[in-house]
């Protein structure tokens, strides 16, 4: 899934990131999902990795960060 923000000019650093999810619920008002970081290319191996699609997938760092910068800016 991307996370894209929407008050910032695009192509500004940290507009969005792609983030893997798993859908927990579903109903008409939308869904519920859990983060699933992306898995390490030592455990995997980097074909794998590659293959997935998941090499350049937020970590569960940049996912904070990036959640945090959206909570500082609406306090601005």
């Amino acid at each position: 899934m991307t996370l894209q923000r929407t008050d910032q000019k695009r192509g500004t650093p940290w507009t969005w990131i792609a983030v893997d999810v798993k859908v927990i619920r579903l109903n008409k008002d939308g869904f519920g999902g859990a983060f699933i970081p992306p898995m390490r290319p030592a455990m995997t191996g980097l074909a794998h990795t590659a293959a997935r699609g998941t090499g350049n997938r937020a970590s569960k760092e940049t996912l904070e960060r990036f959640v945090n910068s959206l909570t500082t800016s609406t306090q601005l």
